[in-house]
């Protein structure tokens, strides 16, 4: 029996090294937000047995790690990036109307994060002796990783973060929905409340936004790749991205407007909800216990950081906490807020944010309304007020507010009394409590958890080769203007020209035809009448 058991071991630790996979997910332009959003999915992999190495910029300031997961964190890198906030101040670029322009130059950090890793003679030698067979890259500006790819000969996932991107049109063969559903970044309104020149902008800056990627962004990061690992030859980044065989999309119809997707993109918003819940500190413990009325939770996100708003902003927000003495404030900042706050405030540094939305004491959550935290907050049920500062922030406040599940501010300008408003309706006013519980029944409606539906299509990419050839949409590889049909429209239009020309000028004829026709038989009556 013994024996038998003991064979029964060794097969099935067998059948589960036979299946297991070596995985990067690269994440070097990076946040401590978009680690959060990605470490459930993480930790679900390497629990299925799947080696999962995960490289960062930033440390993981979590003190509940896993396991099973390897952090490497480049040292050059590591040193040169910092807090993001040291080069780029969000706040100011919402304040100074530079969102676009932003957007655009975020190319830098790719180039940079590129150059830096590869002038590391430590991360060159890492790349050389490592093998891996499946690489997910997170998509803000970590394109840098489809040199990789290429060196590793391996499988490859999108992971985005956040709702689309710009260039998932022609990368990835998604259809264009650009007459109806807005850019994140324009964030205009959606459907037909969109004006021609709002339709004609959100049409064209997915094209520039490619064309840029391809021309000025992508052939930086080939050259840098080649010279790096010695390779003779590179295959263009934009063809490597063309072969990425899964994307993965943490949004959701409940967070985002309704879509078409193809074969190869899957939705699976959600998946930064997970199931081991952290515990609470003592201190914010007992501070939540002390709570007669409940408390609201207040975070920013790991970028958009409350020291920077501008000063005024600053005691305005202060200011309306103190309209509410019986309620309790627990304020996640990774800065010091140098005011005087209410007894009523806990700050802390680190919070387990899903433990405390899960908290039944808790009455709100105050967002940036980054995706991560609009969909713990739908997870939980709990009504949000939204300051959104900058990216798909703004779409997913939008969303929130138009189906009744939270209200939208402005940060920039923010007065005490827009706060208190809003604290006072989202406190009192059952409808947005209401609207959250529709939206959580909507959100968790589904055959199969986000988290699970992310590692089964995972695993399916790995099992099967060749995946590109059915689940890739055939647009993919076609010029801009032929994906849009935009030389069949000239086309059209050149041939309804063509037909209303000689329409217009058989008439011309015709007419010219019927009046000299008029004019001779006129001539000769009056030439009768002579007679």
């Amino acid at each position: 029996m013994k024996l038998a058991f003991l064979a029964c071991v060794l097969v099935f630790s067998f059948i589960q090294q036979a299946h297991s996979a070596n995985i990067l997910v690269f994440n070097a332009v990076g946040t401590h937000s978009t680690r959060i959003s990605m470490m459930p999915y993480m930790e679900a992999l390497a629990d299925k047995g799947h080696t999962v190495t995960y490289l960062a910029s930033l440390r993981n300031n979590d003190p509940h790690k896993h396991p099973k997961i390897t952090e490497y964190i480049p040292k050059k890198w590591e040193a040169a990036m910092g807090p993001w906030e040291e080069h780029i101040k969000f706040y100011d670029v919402r304040k100074n109307k530079q969102m676009l322009q932003m957007w655009y130059g975020m190319k830098d950090a790719g180039i940079a994060s590129c150059t830096m890793l590869y002038t590391d003679p430590e991360f060159v030698n890492w790349v050389k002796s490592s093998k891996f067979d499946l690489v997910v890259v997170e998509s803000s500006f970590n394109e840098c990783a489809y040199g990789l790819v290429h060196y590793f000969n391996a499988k490859s996932i999108t992971y985005s973060t956040m709702t689309i991107f710009q260039s998932y049109f022609d990368a990835h063969g998604l259809p264009d929905e650009s007459s109806a559903v807005p850019d994140q970044i324009l964030n205009f309104p959606s459907g037909n409340q969109m004006s021609f020149w709002e339709r004609f902008l959100n049409a064209f800056n997915p094209i520039t936004y490619t064309l840029m990627r391809h021309y000025t962004y992508f052939p930086q990061l080939e050259e840098i790749t080649k010279n790096a690992l010695g390779l003779k030859e590179i295959p263009k980044f934009s063809e490597i991205e063309k072969n990425i065989n899964l994307i993965l999309l943490t949004t959701h119809f409940s967070i985002d407007y309704p879509r078409s997707f193809p074969p190869n993109t899957i939705p699976v918003g959600g998946t930064v909800v997970s199931k081991k819940k952290k515990p609470l500190p003592t201190d914010m413990e007992s501070f939540i216990n002390q709570s007669k009325e409940g408390f609201i939770f207040i975070s920013f996100g790991s970028v958009t950081e409350f020291v920077n708003f501008d000063y005024e902003v600053q005691q305005e927000f202060i200011a309306a906490l103190y309209k509410f003495p019986d309620l309790r404030f627990v304020w996640k900042s990774s800065f010091e807020i140098n005011a005087t706050l209410p007894a009523n405030v806990f700050v802390t540094k680190w919070a387990p944010q899903q433990t405390l939305l899960a908290n039944p004491k808790i009455k709100a959550f105050i967002t940036h309304a980054g995706m991560g935290s609009t969909a713990e907050a739908i997870h939980f049920s709990v009504p949000v007020i939204c300051a959104p500062v900058m990216a798909d922030q703004d779409v997913n406040a939008d969303i929130m507010s138009s189906r009744d599940a939270g209200i939208k501010l402005e940060i920039v300008g923010l007065k005490r009394d827009d706060l208190s408003h809003a604290l006072t309706e989202i406190l009192h006013n059952k409808k947005y409590r209401n609207g959250m519980k529709k939206l959580t029944e909507i959100f968790k409606d589904r055959q199969v958890s986000p988290l699970q539906s992310a590692v089964w299509w995972t695993e399916y990419i790995l099992r099967h080769e060749n995946t590109n050839s059915f689940l890739r949409p055939p647009s993919v590889g076609q010029s801009w203007w032929t994906k849009r049909q935009i030389d069949v429209w000239i086309a059209a239009f050149l041939i309804l020209q063509f037909v209303l020309l000689t329409l217009a000028y058989t008439l011309f004829l015709l007419m010219r035809t019927i009046l000299r026709h008029l004019s001779k038989t006129k001539d000769t009556n009056i030439k009768k009448k002579k007679k």
